[in-house]
């Protein structure tokens, strides 16, 4: 047994990872044993073959960068899966319990109220709402994929159940959000026409638009406070694309609420736009409940920092150890060398 093979059968005692490089033939054994196999630059044609990655300029440094760049994408396909099951939670729960929790006549609402069809049995949107949500949800997550993110000073690993926490916290905060804005117009409405005040101004048909616009524009913020599990969304700059898909589709939503055309293409109680002071209203109450949803995920994360669920406050420890040691090396190196 030579000097690689006795090498690696040590490695595998003890499980570590091992990168071996490889130029020459005889080396062969060692790409083929390795965890991951690299050929040089100038490698043999055969060493190559057997290795996992072909470096073809010399030097390693680009080694580096592969790693920082796949420990991004890490980052992106983490806050991807936790957007994306919190706007999904959050769609599917409101229409869930607005079905069983809101019947329209309950809350003195008649025929005459409404335009189009029939007052319903319970509240609903029509399927082309929710397709005009999911739609422009599209653009958000696509330009997730461009976001600015940070790489993890140690290697990544899967905490699937923290994500799915995260996601369900972020979802149930504005389901409960866009349930508290429903129930509020609705028990504000006046049979009798005698009140005068701003929220019972609302039609049904306008009650419908404003809900709408919540559920669109929650669901467009909700994509910065995902990106940040265990911080603030201002903690980091979003990249331009993403904010540019997000602002985007929070301007379409509210252009839409302002002026719906779509009436004439669906069916049942028509839509009702809004007017400014309605939209205003909409803007407030979801930027106030977007940075209650954003506080409320921090603390929500500390918590499962304070218990080490999955084992997150160790990595986190691990992280800012290793964070510092980087911060110490570098100091070291932009030192100058005192002469002896």
């Amino acid at each position: 047994m030579n000097l690689y093979q006795r090498f690696l059968k040590d490695k595998v005692e003890v499980a570590y990872f091992l990168t071996i490089t490889v130029f020459a033939p005889n080396l062969l054994v060692a790409p083929n044993s390795a965890d991951v196999g690299i050929a040089v630059e100038g490698a043999t044609d055969t060493a190559q073959a057997a290795a996992d990655i072909v470096l073809t300029a010399p030097g390693l440094s680009v080694m580096i960068d592969a790693i920082v760049i796949a420990r991004e994408i890490f980052q992106r396909i983490k806050n991807y899966l936790v957007y994306r099951v919190a706007v999904t939670f959050q769609l599917l729960m409101f229409f869930t319990l607005s079905i069983f929790l809101f019947e329209p006549n309950e809350f003195g609402f008649t025929n005459e109220d409404v335009t189009g069809e029939d007052l319903p049995t319970f509240f609903n949107l029509p399927v082309l709402a929710l397709v005009i949500i999911v739609i422009l949800n599209d653009f958000a997550i696509i330009s997730i994929a461009y976001d600015h993110v940070v790489a993890s000073s140690i290697p990544e690993t899967w905490t699937l159940k923290v994500v799915f926490s995260c996601s369900v916290w972020i979802g149930s905060v504005a389901v409960t959000a866009q349930l508290i804005f429903l129930a509020v117009l609705m028990n504000s409405h006046d049979p009798t026409g005698e009140d005068k005040s701003f929220l019972a101004d609302f039609s049904y048909g306008q009650i419908m638009m404003a809900v709408w616009l919540v559920l669109s524009l929650l669901d467009f913020f909700s994509v910065f406070a995902s990106r940040i599990a265990s911080g603030f969304f201002w903690q980091r700059t979003p990249g331009m694309p993403l904010l540019v898909a997000a602002v985007g589709a929070m301007i379409v939503s509210t252009v839409l609420a302002a002026a719906w055309p779509f009436n004439d293409f669906e069916k049942g109680v028509e839509f009702e736009s809004l007017s400014g002071t309605q939209l205003l209203f909409v803007w407030v109450y979801v930027i106030v409940m977007f940075l209650i949803q954003d506080t409320s995920k921090y603390f929500f994360y500390q918590m499962l920092l304070a218990y080490d669920f999955e084992g997150i406050k160790t990595s986190a420890d691990l992280q800012q150890l290793r964070a510092q040691e980087q911060a110490g090396d570098a100091v070291a190196v932009k030192q100058p060398e005192t002469a002896v």
